[in-house]
């Protein structure tokens, strides 16, 4: 049976809090387009359509743009070393190719995990961020796609050095107003914009503001703020020769084709990634609820388009837009209910304890008929169902106990990748 988009999206919202944007075009046909939600949690204002996001790592698609423009004008050429702009860097580094960048077969590393929010919250130099990053140090190369955001902070340098203009000028001037997108820009720190959406998290039953960041750290690879009628302009824009030539369209666009990262994650590059979920091509970018949480999955073949942007950290956007790619592909999804609350929450008391995930701990208490999973100075809400399963109280999330053959406890769920021994 044929499900309603716009049926769908009311029930979503209807069970789950939602805050922030939605969008589905085909062609040149709008589907959809809705918004939910406070700009700011304290200060209230609508969300609406001009207000601003941060895209995250789907910001790297403007960066893309602007190294195929200078391809377009002769200015660089993709087998440049960025050496080549960027005397500083010294090898191996200086011999990594702008293709090998644009295409995330530099064996670049993303972010180092040993960063935390604090690493992105202060204004640094380009030595000290290279530093802080590891860059200055020799690194591993090989041919194997490997996602990376340093690769487009190195692009951003490039951009600089070859057009002789600023990241954001550069961004003004040959992309944001030939374009007619006049509400995207920079993330600056101070002053923020005033249209630009505040971001929470939840911890237990409370909404709490997420860290601030200075994007001048990852203006290139995760720091510009966009709207939602901005946002389609520049899926459209994507699909059509308002950029650069249709040769270079057609480059990128072979560049994204299936081989090397397994059977869903197939190519990356641009700004985008490539998978065939559904047996159909799928140009995706899904950002960190750090610095932006959205989903944008583009559909060449249907020439459809679909956006979710929320200020909501912990909003599953991804399965929210995965879900709206399945409508309009005339697929199954299921109904948006509220987990039912098991009439006995003390069968899963023997589950209570601490348990470690990698070098951190996490802490399953029960408060009343509900349980807190606390790891650090956050806590999720959670709701034992009669089947035993846990969902999240805020989101349309799962987390499941399991047994290991050994007889020990473990959790597994949607954001636990790994599994939690008990300690």
């Amino acid at each position: 049976m044929m499900v309603d988009l716009h049926d769908y999206v009311d029930r979503y919202i209807d069970t789950f809090p939602f805050s922030g944007a939605i969008f589905m075009q085909k062609g040149h046909s709008l589907r959809m387009e809705r918004t939910e939600g406070l700009l700011d949690q304290t200060k209230g204002g609508p969300i609406q359509r001009n207000t601003l996001f941060p895209i995250g790592g789907a910001s790297q698609s403007f960066t893309a743009a602007a190294i195929l423009i200078l391809f377009d004008r002769a200015i660089l050429t993709p087998q440049d070393p960025i050496g080549k702009w960027i005397p500083e860097l010294r090898a191996p580094l200086a011999h990594l190719t702008l293709h090998a960048l644009l295409t995330h077969q530099s064996g670049l590393q993303d972010y180092p995990v040993h960063l935390d929010a604090s690493d992105f919250s202060r204004p640094l130099s380009r030595t000290a961020w290279m530093e802080l990053v590891g860059m200055d140090r020799p690194i591993e190369m090989n041919d194997v796609i490997r996602p990376s955001a340093l690769g487009y902070w190195l692009l951003g340098w490039v951009i600089e050095r070859a057009s002789g203009q600023s990241f954001g000028r550069f961004l003004e001037e040959e992309i944001l107003l030939p374009l007619g997108m006049y509400q995207t820009c920079l993330d600056h720190p101070s002053p923020s914009h005033p249209r630009r959406v505040r971001e929470y998290e939840v911890n237990g039953w409370e909404l709490e503001p997420t860290p601030t960041l200075d994007g001048r750290n990852f203006y290139p690879q995760a720091g510009i703020l966009t709207s939602l009628g901005d946002l389609r302009i520049w899926t459209e824009a994507w699909s059509s020769d308002r950029l650069f030539g249709s040769a270079l369209r057609r480059c990128w666009q072979g560049d994204l084709v299936p081989g090397g990262m397994g059977s869903s994650f197939q190519a990356a590059g641009y700004g985008w990634t490539m998978d065939q979920r559904y047996q159909t091509a799928l140009h995706t970018h899904v950002a960190h609820p750090w610095m932006g949480n959205c989903r944008i999955i583009r559909m060449p073949e249907q020439d459809c388009v679909v956006g979710v942007m929320s200020n909501f950290a912990f909003q599953d956007v991804d399965k929210l837009a995965d879900h709206l790619v399945r409508i309009s592909l005339g697929l199954r999804v299921p109904t948006p209910r509220k987990p039912i609350p098991a009439s006995d929450p003390a069968v899963a008391d023997e589950w209570l304890g601490t348990y470690r995930l990698g070098s951190s701990e996490l802490t399953l208490d029960r408060h009343g008929k509900t349980f807190l999973l606390r790891k650090g100075r956050i806590t999720q809400e959670l709701i034992l169902t009669e089947d035993r399963q846990f969902h999240h109280a805020w989101v349309d999330r799962q987390y499941q106990i399991l047994r290991n053959p050994m007889g020990e406890l473990l959790l597994c769920g949607h954001t636990l990748q790994r599994q939690l021994e008990i300690t």
